[in-house]
């Protein structure tokens, strides 16, 4: 005779690796679209930030994420902090410091974007600069 709960009844979930880190600090091409990292596999973002301290203002510079071929809504710094977008989860990225007078900018990755094929975080720098641009991220494949 069976026991235990019927198959219709138990719940199939994906596996998730242990728990990863990608961090890079890149000199940026001036005027371009830059990749920061880069992931390929299947998997979720735990979270994460990109940030740079450069010498003049980098404020309509965007950062940006693309998942499997889908560029999701990028906000140029000036946008976030014009409409306050700094609470986790109302965008892709979400203001976590912008400094005029020190030319400081952060921008925090939210948690829970799950991707199929690959994600990469991306630097539209658009002032005609090259500033070093660092970021980091938390995130595990699947098993």
């Amino acid at each position: 005779m069976a026991s235990g709960t019927p198959d219709y009844t138990q719940t199939v979930r994906q596996v998730y690796g242990s728990a990863k880190m990608i961090w890079n600090k890149r000199t940026v091409t001036a005027s371009s679209r830059n990749t920061i990292n880069k992931v390929l596999g299947k998997g979720i973002i735990y979270g994460g930030c990109m940030f740079l301290d450069y010498t003049s203002s980098q404020i309509n510079s965007l950062p940006g994420l693309d998942i499997d071929d889908v560029a999701l809504a990028s906000f140029s710094f000036a946008e976030m902090a014009k409409y306050g977008i700094s609470v986790e989860n109302t965008s892709a990225f979400h203001m976590l410091r912008y400094d005029q007078k020190e030319f400081v900018y952060s921008a925090g990755i939210s948690s829970g974007i799950t991707f199929e094929r690959y994600f990469e975080t991306i630097y539209d720098e658009v002032h005609g600069t090259t500033p070093d641009v660092t970021g980091l991220i938390h995130y595990a494949l699947l098993t």
